[in-house]
């Protein structure tokens, strides 16, 4: 392990949290030796990571997250950024301006069900159109 490598998970030690892309929280459950991180990224769940993986996600987190998950790191930071933002609700705004609080028609349960980009709405707002993001 490198210099580098050892200061950043220096980091994750001695802070507990670490905070990447778009507000991620990643806990450092537990370290070992060889390499091995036991850690919990809220809205996404528990990990393990050994060895070379352990290496790469003290690098880039959030790569090797998405990696696990088979989906681009773009993709992940931006279904937990959506996440959230409660994910399930219509994403509409009511006429008033404020967002809506009705579920939408789409149940996005994890990282792989949901389209970045796609706008979740409710069934009025589907049907009626009113304002949306």
């Amino acid at each position: 392990m490198e210099d580098k490598d050892i200061l950043k998970l220096n980091q994750l030690i001695n802070q507990s949290t670490e905070e990447f892309g778009l507000d991620m929280i990643v806990e450092v459950n537990s370290i070992s030796n060889p390499i091995s991180l036991e850690v919990g990224v809220r809205g996404l769940g528990s990990f393990n990571f050994k060895e070379k993986e352990a290496l790469f996600f003290i690098l880039d987190p959030a790569m090797q997250l998405a990696k696990f998950h088979n989906v681009s790191k773009s993709h992940l930071l931006s279904f937990y950024t959506a996440n959230n933002n409660d994910l399930n609700r219509c994403q509409s705004l009511t006429k008033k301006g404020s967002r809506c609080t009705r579920p939408s028609i789409v149940i996005v349960s994890g990282v792989k069900d949901y389209a970045p980009g796609k706008v979740y709405l409710c069934h009025q707002h589907e049907d009626h159109g009113y304002l949306t993001k």
